[in-house]
């Protein structure tokens, strides 16, 4: 028997069929602001909800258009009803990739999320860019295993509470979704 997964507004989402009705971005910002980057091996709290407001903050920097500063918004979004799996594992898991994929594809649709190769390519860019970022000056290696430009440097990261992640999350929805 499939069991729904119930979100945190009581709503209900089939994950083996999803549908773009039972996506709520409330529902998201409110589990991306509790789930912490890097499977929680950072040295402090640091969540996907902060992760993606920083992903399109950088875009904003490179003064990419709304579209694209959205889209890198969104890029995690479906990870509120996946959970954040880490790269390494992403990377032998190919039917988790799948299915991780059927999630993104419907809460991107239902939300309106550009879906172009060229947006998804400038998003890859600045989710790794993020990503080098967060490895150095979260995990206790610094991310030595990761390639690191001198630019990764220009941002500090503010480990936001769960409650303050969503707020930003939400105000960055607010103004992005337009």
């Amino acid at each position: 028997m499939n069991m729904p997964m119930e979100t945190a507004s009581g709503r209900f989402l089939d994950l083996e069929k999803p549908h773009p009705d039972s996506v709520d971005i409330h529902d998201i910002a409110h589990h991306l602001s509790m789930i912490c980057r890097f499977g929680g091996a950072t040295c402090v709290f640091y969540s996907v909800a902060e992760h993606c407001v920083n992903t399109a903050f950088l875009a904003m920097s490179d003064n990419q258009s709304r579209e694209v500063q959205f889209a890198c918004l969104m890029h995690d979004a479906h990870e509120a009803y996946t959970g954040d799996m880490i790269r390494p594992a992403k990377n032998i898991l190919k039917e988790y990739c799948q299915w991780e994929r059927r999630i993104h594809d419907t809460v991107s649709y239902a939300l309106l999320v550009p879906r172009d190769e060229f947006t998804e390519m400038l998003v890859k860019g600045y989710d790794d860019q993020m990503a080098r970022i967060e490895a150095r000056q979260l995990l206790r290696s610094k991310g030595c295993h990761w390639d690191h430009d001198d630019e990764d440097d220009d941002l500090n990261l503010q480990c936001w509470w769960p409650n303050d992640a969503k707020a930003h999350f939400m105000s960055a929805y607010e103004r992005l979704a337009a």
